[in-house]
């Protein structure tokens, strides 16, 4: 089974030195939690890239722009998922604002910077519970 969601590729037979994350501007990070699974950050389309002088610079946040996510990436089968993120204060689902980079700290807690959101963002793997 290959694997092809957002930006990553990678088959099961290649084995986890193979997982390579593209080029790809919603992609920022890659870690491997306690699960064994592969967690990668999508900023959503946090901002809209503009060619100037034969680059690509990024340009302000789209208004239609509606947050970011982790996706889980189960390593044995390929599966990729989206988990829902709760926020612990109001309880309602909750997204993230540019999540770049992300950390574990075992057994079940993923820190994520929020690049856009100027935060940290603390992650309950089992629950979703978000604490900011």
């Amino acid at each position: 089974m290959a694997l092809r969601a957002a930006s990553i590729s990678w088959t099961p037979a290649e084995g986890l030195a193979a997982l390579r994350i593209a080029q790809h501007p919603a992609t920022c990070g890659v870690a491997i939690g306690p699960d064994g699974a592969a967690y990668v950050t999508n900023n959503g389309g946090s901002f809209r890239f503009h060619a100037v002088d034969g680059l690509n610079i990024p340009g302000a946040t789209p208004p239609e722009h509606q947050g970011g996510s982790i996706q889980r990436v189960d390593l044995a089968t390929g599966e990729v998922t989206t988990p829902v993120l709760i926020d612990q204060d109001t309880r309602e689902a909750t997204k993230l604002i540019g999540p770049h980079g992300l950390a574990f700290r075992p057994p079940d807690q993923l820190f994520v910077v929020e690049r856009y959101g100027n935060r940290i963002a603390r992650i309950n793997v089992k629950t979703g519970e978000v604490t900011r």
